[in-house]
């Protein structure tokens, strides 16, 4: 259904868009502009957690990121970010979290991107 799209993305797998949204690109519209709402979010809410050290709603958090990613087909991150739920859920290595927040930033920096090429060309 998403063949016509000129450029293939390099982070977002379009076969896993194709299946959630059922070819309807009505809905992969309102996907991508759900997504980018909450990345915008998340990486808000995760500064904060991170910030005022409150490891477990940082998990939280990273949690519900890692199943936006996965959704949108952004695949490449999946098991960092669930690597990291567990991390910032112990409480363990928090010299790592910003590693992992530099990670999640500028690969959905990317993936929006490639998203927004993506809806110009639905």
């Amino acid at each position: 259904m998403f063949e016509h799209i000129k450029l293939k993305p390099q982070l977002i797998d379009l076969a896993i868009l194709e299946e959630m949204t059922d070819g309807s690109p009505e809905l992969l519209l309102d996907m991508i502009d759900i997504f980018m709402l909450q990345v915008s979010s998340f990486t808000k809410e995760m500064d904060k957690a991170y910030h005022s050290g409150d490891y477990a709603k940082l998990g939280a958090i990273a949690h519900k990121a890692k199943s936006s990613v996965a959704t949108m087909g952004i695949t490449s991150i999946v098991s960092k970010m669930k690597e990291f739920e567990l991390l910032a859920k112990s409480g363990e290595n928090p010299e790592r979290y910003p590693e992992y927040l530099n990670m999640f930033k500028n690969t959905c920096k990317e993936a929006i991107k490639e998203l927004l090429d993506i809806k110009s060309n639905l």
